[in-house]
This record gives C-alpha cells, sequence and structure tokens, in this order.
C-alpha cells in the first residue's frame, strides 16, 4: 500500500504500473510525483485546495455530505474537465466547489491509480469520510 509521495521509487511505480495496460504509464507517474504541487504530486503543503464541478439544479441542490471523493487540484484544469463534461447527460447546471483539506487525507495509492486510468483529468482521491470546508460554490 502506498500512503505517501514521498517514498515512492521507480520499484514502486514500477509495481503499480504493471498492473495496467498504459502506455508510458512509468514515466507519466514519475512526472507526476516530480512535480511541484498543483501540477503534481511534490512539495504539497498541509493544506490544499482542490476543486471539482457539479451539476446542480441550483446552489441550494448541494449537499456536502454527498461529495465523491475525486477532486482536481489545478483550477486552470477546469476548462479542460468542462471539454470532457460538455456532451454528458447531466440534469442540472456545472457548478465549480472549491474546498480545503488537509494534505494527509489524500489517498495516494487511489490518487496514482486513478491519474493512470484517466491521464487528462488529473485526479485527486480523498480518503473516504475527509472532513473538507467548503470555500465557494459558484455556477460556471
Amino acid at each position: 500500500m502506498i500512503t505517501s509521495f514521498e517514498n515512492i521509487d521507480d520499484t514502486v511505480l514500477e509495481q503499480l504500473t504493471s498492473e495496467y495496460n498504459v502506455i508510458d504509464a512509468d514515466n507519466f507517474l514519475k512526472t507526476l510525483v516530480s512535480e511541484n504541487f498543483p501540477f503534481g504530486f511534490k512539495n504539497i503543503p498541509d493544506e490544499i485546495i482542490l476543486v471539482k464541478i457539479l451539476y446542480l439544479k441550483n446552489e441550494n441542490d448541494f449537499d456536502k455530505n454527498r461529495l465523491n471523493p475525486c477532486y482536481i487540484t489545478n483550477e486552470d484544469d477546469i476548462e479542460n474537465m468542462r471539454g470532457i463534461l460538455d456532451g454528458a447527460d447531466y440534469e442540472g447546471e456545472p457548478y465549480l466547489i472549491k474546498v480545503k483539506t488537509r494534505k494527509a487525507n489524500i489517498d495516494v495509492e487511489e490518487t496514482l491509480r486513478n491519474n493512470l486510468l484517466y491521464q487528462f483529468e488529473y485526479p485527486t482521491i480523498l480518503k473516504p469520510n475527509s472532513e473538507v470546508e467548503i470555500i465557494s460554490i459558484g455556477k460556471l
């Protein structure tokens, strides 16, 4: 089990990537763990800001207790995410949800696995029942 971004070496990455049929997976993850936050997972501050897009009928439809654990670290990726979501059959309008949480809440192994599966989304996965503080909710 991988519990920290700080002690990931080539052996750990090779073991993880061997489970997936992804071209150049080793180099992709090596780059990801060596780039500084929020573009990668090096030098992550203790408190972090994460974002996600939710489709809501209106802002009152938001329920903090129903948030899934998948976020992105770089708000500049929102336009990329909107492009991925456009055309999907979602009910409601897109809202940008911004949260604050602790670095310790990141599920490191699931984050790496999801980045292999969804390389253009750069997901960050939180551990189950992680505390998040809602910073803002705004219609996109």
